[in-house]
């Protein structure tokens, strides 16, 4: 029998680690999803879908990253359960983050499920935590 996640959305043995190595590699996390974000921009009927928690906004701060104000946007677009110790105040049940892309061109989803190697695929019911 194999193993499948809460809600039986994907299988723990699906997933595949991607060591970060030198820039332009293509085992690098951004060089993987760069290809088909980049094809969902070009085309105006694609549908990018992030979940995660959202941050913000930070009223008086310009976002870090793209430096518009308020600060605003949504993070944790990973597994969000199964923590370590040191992050299992994080953890949470049915509140794990992911990326979806439809490309509507090809007829084609894309479903992104990420996370640390620290983290347990399997977790409590009640409460998220590692077992």
């Amino acid at each position: 029998m194999k193993k499948v996640t809460r809600g039986g959305v994907w299988r723990p043995n699906h997933m595949q680690p991607i060591r970060f190595t030198n820039v332009g590699s293509e085992t690098q996390l951004n060089d993987i999803l760069d290809t088909r974000v980049q094809e969902a921009i070009a085309d105006p009927n694609a549908f990018i879908c992030a979940f995660g928690d959202r941050w913000g906004p930070e009223e008086d701060t310009p976002d870090q990253y793209f430096d518009f104000t308020p600060g605003n946007g949504i993070h944790n677009i990973h597994m969000n359960q199964g923590n370590d110790p040191g992050h299992e105040q994080e953890d949470g049940v049915w509140q794990d983050g992911a990326l979806f892309i439809y490309l509507p061109t090809q007829d084609q989803w894309m479903a992104v499920f990420l996370k640390f190697q620290s983290q347990a695929s399997q977790t409590d019911d009640t409460t998220g935590h590692a077992l």
